[in-house]
């Protein structure tokens, strides 16, 4: 089998430093779709090629750098249901070691044809570079890149836009990983130092990251009140230590991100265990406020409604992130073609209940930090649980869990000033909640399943995240919420 050398490469997804605890990692949604919206993923097998060298000599010896991207790969492949294959393979035939001066050899993205040649004689390398002093990300990036970048992950591909699986089969990633930040930092003369040196422990967070990358796995947002709340304090406290995913766009000090969330596995689930039958799923479209044009790009979250689990069992989808475009390469939200609002959530646990949540993307999360297939994220809509749709997983065995159909959301696009100033000053509102902080104490049910919630009056604090605004309400009261058990929206698996 013969192909024509089209190779794309994935944006670039760099793991940048900021000032202070936190640093950007450009490494959900899966990584890239094709232009009929069908993902990227591996085969059974995946194949990696480390380099002979060592991440950080003297601190970090090769022996630990293998075993680091070891770890990795294998938080992914223990992720229940999947069945990858995940091998070391040769190591690069570097002489030894990688350098700026000839990285390239193993690289480049014309070799990625060589992949998919049919020829099992051809040499297919999908490099591991162990960066120890950073040049090889300054030759790539630009000088002194190796002071304010961390690393990188991704594949390369040959898609065609059709719906060969052929093309859709990943078989060439990559990824960088710098030990120039990392303690004890190195400095150059005529470059900044680092704006943040990691721990061997932080740069764990940074390797399940980026090999995540590599197997497809996309950027992911879930929590973003909790990632302002860390942001707020220097460093997330010991109570939202877990909130922030894995493939969340920003590392996070102090965040146990090593660790993957419950929207971690339900992602990396679709990606390579579709058939899934011991948890739920909830389908539907996200509309504009006409409640007729579908919006693209909004985030759809389920959250458990045990609020010890808000934050914890939290799943997400982007609506229309694997719709179907006109032209490719075109990131803009118009370039849609069809199912431009369809969102779908997996990984609902058999017996609990989750409320559907609407939330946009951080302003901030656009270019090499997007969340989905957008350049830029759609910001024309409010943080709300409008509709206060409750799913019940109607599953308690774990088999022939359902599918439930038809759970469409209509957004708002009007300020939510006015809820906010209501709520304060102890009127009723309508569940417009958008996170209720497990750390609360003193709530009470919402509803048993199958009934009506009565109104209840909570004397604990509500606290609000609205994106990044904060704000404490007393005594707020909630009603009217609206439970949808199995036997509403449920069609049986496709």
């Amino acid at each position: 089998m013969s192909f024509i050398n089209k190779s794309q490469i994935t944006s670039l997804f760099l793991a940048m430093l900021l000032f202070g605890a936190a640093h950007n990692a450009f490494a959900g949604t899966a990584l890239k779709t094709n232009i009929n919206g069908r993902p990227f993923r591996w085969g059974r097998t995946v194949v990696y090629n480390p380099e002979q060298g060592a991440l950080k000599p003297g601190v970090i010896d090769q022996a630990e750098s293998l075993q680091m991207v070891e770890e990795a790969f294998q938080t992914w492949a223990r992720v229940p249901g999947i069945d990858l294959e995940i091998h070391r393979g040769d190591f690069l035939p570097d002489g030894g070691n990688t350098t700026a001066g000839n990285y390239r050899e193993f690289y480049q993205s014309s070799k990625t044809a060589d992949c998919y040649d049919g020829d099992p004689n051809t040499p297919c390398y999908s490099p591991i570079f162990f960066d120890h002093d950073g040049s090889i990300l300054e030759d790539m990036i630009g000088e002194c890149a190796q002071f304010t970048t961390m690393g990188f992950g991704g594949f390369y591909d040959l898609a065609q836009g059709d719906e060969d699986p052929e093309w859709l089969t990943i078989k060439r990633g990559y990824a960088v990983f710098s030990g120039a930040c990392i303690a004890p930092a190195i400095s150059k003369p005529g470059c900044p130092p680092c704006q943040t040196v990691l721990s061997v422990e932080e740069a764990k967070k940074l390797f399940v990251h980026e090999i995540g990358h590599f197997l497809g796995m996309g950027h992911t947002q879930v929590n973003p009140g909790s990632y302002e709340a860390c942001g707020g304090m220097g460093a997330c406290p010991e109570e939202l230590k877990e909130d922030l995913p894995t493939m969340f766009p920003i590392l996070m000090a102090g965040a146990e991100m090593t660790t993957l969330h419950a929207d971690d596995v339900a992602q990396f689930q679709r990606l390579y265990a579709p058939e899934q039958d011991g948890t739920c799923t909830v389908k539907g479209t996200v509309f504009r406020p006409d409640g007729e044009t579908p919006l693209r790009g909004a985030e759809v979250v389920a959250r458990n409604t045990d609020t010890r689990l808000w934050s914890l069992d939290a799943l997400s989808a982007l609506s229309g992130a694997e719709a179907p475009r006109v032209t490719s390469g075109d990131n803009t939200q118009e370039n849609c073609l069809e199912n431009c609002g369809d969102y779908e959530i997996t990984g609902l646990t058999p017996g609990k209940s989750y409320q559907i949540c609407l939330q946009r993307i951080l302003s901030k999360f656009q270019g090499s930090r997007h969340v989905g297939p957008f350049a830029q994220p759609f910001q024309g809509l409010d943080n709300t649980c409008l509709e206060e749709v409750i799913v019940t997983c109607g599953c308690p065995t774990g088999k022939d869990c359902p599918v439930y159909q038809g759970v469409d959301v209509v957004s708002r696009d009007e300020g939510l000033d006015h809820l906010l100033h209501q709520a304060a000053g102890h009127a009723q509102f309508g569940g417009d909640l958008l996170y209720r902080r497990r750390s609360l104490t003193g709530m009470e049910p919402l509803a048993d399943a199958g009934h009506q919630a009565q109104s209840h009056e909570f004397t604990s604090a509500l606290v609000h995240v609205l994106d990044e605004l904060f704000l404490q309400v007393s005594g707020a009261i909630l009603k009217g919420i609206r439970h949808l058990g199995s036997e509403q929206y449920h069609q049986p698996h496709d």
